[in-house]
């Protein structure tokens, strides 16, 4: 890491034509800029803030190599790539995801290449491609595996999806029955993440037979929503509440679910 920062403000540095003495002065020697530079020694915070400044630069980019308006611009990708799957523009989201994986694998940001492998894999489940979204979420678990459990929401219930649809009913209710299980022990109540994970357990209790079961959690669902933003979030609980009403004949209420 030092010799990372020493390159990036040597690199800065040049490009402005200054001399170690130039950027240091008044405030700090040639000699304490060549061990920076050299990567014999790490700048204090005040000292990375004072070479920003001199460079005219930001100073989370000097000390991470990130452009200061990556995040930002990978969060508006994502979200483009969410859209053109819902709408079915498949090769389009594939395109974007893998430029967005390629950018944050190269900035070391791990939630923003987990949530690009989690649309991947979202879109091949869209497309009936469950081995490949299967493999996709997996990965994406795997990235997230030293994150707050509540990370671990959209891939878990998606990787829950495919083996329901692959007929492993009982495995993929064992997954999502432990994650909440991980969530209420840690006391992590994000309700969007209970919600993520609580939706596809409705199907996959009454694909199991558990038709009182899958009621209560559908009713635990529904209570949450009004904690929920995330449209998507939404959307897929209330088909899966309506998929719950319908199984039992109550039409009415499937449609209010829906609308």
């Amino acid at each position: 890491e030092h010799v990372d920062i020493g390159q990036r403000l040597k690199r800065q540095r040049l490009e402005l034509g200054l001399t170690q003495k130039a950027l240091g002065e008044p405030r700090y020697t040639h000699a304490y800029v060549s061990t920076i530079e050299a990567g014999r020694r790490r700048p204090s915070d005040k000292a990375l803030k004072y070479f920003a400044r001199k460079l005219g630069g930001d100073v989370e980019e000097l000390r991470t190599g990130r452009p200061p308006d990556l995040a930002a611009r990978l969060e508006l990708l994502l979200r483009e790539a969410d859209t053109a799957i819902s709408r079915g523009e498949f090769g389009q989201a594939e395109e974007v995801l893998r430029k967005v994986e390629r950018d944050a694998s190269r900035h070391s940001m791990v939630a923003q290449q987990a949530r690009a492998k989690e649309l991947r894999a979202l879109g091949r489940e869209r497309q009936g491609r469950l081995e490949d979204a299967l493999e996709l979420y997996d990965a994406a678990l795997t990235m997230l595996d030293s994150q707050p459990s509540t990370a671990r929401a959209f891939a878990t219930a998606g990787k829950a999806r495919c083996l329901g649809y692959m007929g492993d009913a009982n495995y993929a209710i064992y997954l999502v029955e432990s994650l909440i299980s991980v969530l209420r022990r840690e006391d992590l109540t994000d309700p969007s993440a209970l919600v993520q994970v609580l939706a596809p357990l409705v199907t996959l209790y009454f694909d199991a037979g558990m038709v009182q079961r899958a009621a209560e959690i559908a009713e635990e669902a529904a209570a949450l929503t009004p904690h929920v933003s995330d449209p998507g979030t939404l959307g897929n609980m209330h088909v899966n509440v309506a998929r719950r009403y319908l199984a039992r004949g109550d039409y009415n209420e499937a449609t209010k679910s829906l609308i």
